[in-house]
């Protein structure tokens, strides 16, 4: 009954939001979960399902398990989390990527985000994650997009991603179809919204 109830919610809100959406390449950026708690969504999601749009690329070729772990560090009017990213490829290679995000006390569901360059010091860009539903035990629908210019085509890059997030590797399957059609009223269509390979997580 909760999870239907959300679910309900959400198409309810996103369904909106596509009625006005102007074309893939400018999609809005959209209200996050509210109320949300920040601590109950810390730990550890594996990435079960996905859509991307835009011309940036994102490093999934070989990819057998995606986990996201988020460590919120509340710091006075600002919420801090540190996002750690993990993908590990067929042959055992594990590699690590790290972000951390700031948000508001009161729209902790969106945060800013920078994130490292393996391997170096410095922190880059800006991007922007949203958690537009979840229910904190079992799923969560997320929604990231950044921006970059690129000198060569003189041109703003954008890349989006919306995920369906899981606390295991395997969500049930009616529970999974459901929030793949959440993530389609993006403005997605239905055959972008791919699953994930998690069989090395």
């Amino acid at each position: 009954m909760q999870f239907s109830a959300t679910l309900l919610v959400a198409l309810a809100v996103l369904g909106a939001a596509r009625a006005h959406c102007p074309p893939p390449t400018h999609r809005p950026r959209l209200g996050g979960k509210t109320p949300f708690h920040v601590d109950q969504f810390s730990g550890a999601w594996h990435v079960v399902a996905r859509a991307v749009d835009g011309s940036l690329p994102l490093p999934t070729e070989g990819v057998v398990c995606s986990k996201l772990s988020f460590a919120p560090r509340p710091d006075d009017n600002l919420t801090r989390t540190d996002i750690t990213v993990t993908m590990k490829t067929a042959d055992g290679a594990e590699a690590e990527f790290h972000s951390k995000a700031q948000s508001s006390p009161c729209t902790q569901s969106s945060m800013q985000i920078v994130w490292q360059i393996p391997g170096q010091d410095t922190w880059i860009g800006v991007g922007h994650l949203t958690v537009l539903a979840t229910d904190y035990e079992q799923f969560a629908v997320d929604t990231f997009t950044k921006e970059s210019y690129n000198p060569d085509k003189d041109l703003v890059e954008r890349l989006t991603v919306s995920e369906v997030l899981s606390r295991t590797p395997v969500l049930d399957e009616k529970v999974l179809a459901a929030l793949k059609s959440v993530v389609a009223s993006l403005g997605f269509d239905a055959s972008d919204v791919k699953d994930v390979d998690t069989s090395g997580c």
